[in-house]
């Protein structure tokens, strides 16, 4: 069975939200620059929230559904099972 975010439908659904992610941060972004040169203290988590946006946006924007792809470790970083 295929898992959700391999098809093709996915994919561009993921990456066009991205998309739309990173076009809610743009005016967020202007928003809080008028708060930081208010001196609002509100300036912080709005800043923190917006990075957090656009981390995500491009994130879905650059790997879409591959983001849940399966990571191979290396023998290092493998349970022992001591």
């Amino acid at each position: 069975m295929m898992a959700w975010h391999d098809g093709w439908l996915a994919d561009a659904a993921l990456r066009i939200g991205g998309l739309v992610l990173l076009g809610l941060v743009v005016p967020g972004g202007r928003w809080d620059g008028a708060l930081v040169r208010a001196g609002d203290v509100l300036a912080y988590p709005v800043s923190a929230l917006l990075f957090v946006g656009a981390s995500a946006g491009v994130a879905l924007l650059l790997w879409g559904g591959r983001l849940w792809a399966p990571v191979t470790l290396s023998a290092r970083w493998e349970s022992r099972g001591d």
